[in-house]
């Protein structure tokens, strides 16, 4: 999956943000507006995206950060892997430290705040995720019931490199707020923060993350396409190993992450 999270912004008190919709009078209107021509708020979405590498969004002092992280989480994490595995991180660990490779997606949204015992709430998020994950989940079938869920566990940033990665993102998404043309658009040019968040530092952002990391709904991998003997599920026609004519079509059969986000 692409693990990610954002820095929330307050946005100023003439900002027309999608925090609108929790007043039902209003998501009323933006619902008839769109539906008769198409415009309004909901005609709207993530205001601009990027992607980025590691290097991009370190500060100039900090470029050798990321061979001096690979080189401290990586090489004694990537013992004992599975030979698939291993080249799955392999070729991971080589995007991160090329300035050249992108790591990171970024983008900014106006709203997405939720209301706090019945307040309003006013809030505009420059956020983001990781491209290239480290960390692998797994999955099983609990029983021959095909209606039965399966358990899983996707152990989000299990891996340090993947949190620090993660958390450096933050570091720019709050400088990207304080920076013009969007500053001029946020209360104190982008030093106020919404919700419980006062300020941006090693712990803040260690804080915001614990508590408002989320999925990026992107899991793939599942049922990877790769040979057997390096723990793939299914061969180049798609077809499931050990059967006939039993396939799989969708996000779960790519082994490594795509850059941006998936759609199955």
């Amino acid at each position: 999956d692409h693990p990610q999270c954002g820095v929330p912004f307050v946005p100023l008190d003439d900002e027309i943000t999608f925090d609108d919709v929790y007043d039902s009078e209003q998501r009323e209107y933006y619902n008839r507006l769109y539906q008769e021509n198409g415009t309004g708020l909901l005609a709207g979405g993530i205001s601009q995206t990027a992607q980025l590498s590691w290097h991009q969004i370190l500060l100039p002092e900090q470029q050798n950060r990321p061979q001096e992280l690979v080189d401290r989480y990586y090489n004694s994490s990537a013992e004992g892997l599975r030979p698939g595995v291993k080249l799955q991180v392999d070729l991971t660990a080589k995007k991160l430290v090329d300035p050249n490779e992108q790591a990171v997606q970024t983008g900014a949204s106006a709203g997405g705040g939720e209301p706090v015992d019945g307040q309003e709430v006013s809030s505009a998020f420059v956020g983001g995720f990781v491209t290239h994950a480290f960390a692998r989940g797994w999955i099983h079938i609990q029983s021959a019931d095909p209606n039965e869920d399966p358990k899983f566990d996707p152990r989000y940033l299990s891996h340090p490199l993947d949190y620090e990665v993660l958390a450096d993102l933050q570091f720019f998404n709050a400088r990207a707020g304080a920076t013009r043309p969007l500053s001029d658009h946020l209360q104190g040019n982008g030093t106020v923060y919404a919700g419980s968040l006062t300020s941006i530092n090693e712990t803040s952002v260690r804080e915001l993350i614990n508590t408002g990391f989320i999925t990026g709904w992107h899991v793939v991998g599942s049922v990877p396409m790769m040979p057997r003997d390096q723990g793939g599920v299914l061969d180049t026609r798609l077809r499931v190993y050990g059967t006939r004519n039993v396939r799989v079509v969708d996000a779960s059969i790519v082994p490594l992450h795509v850059r941006g986000n998936s759609v199955s």
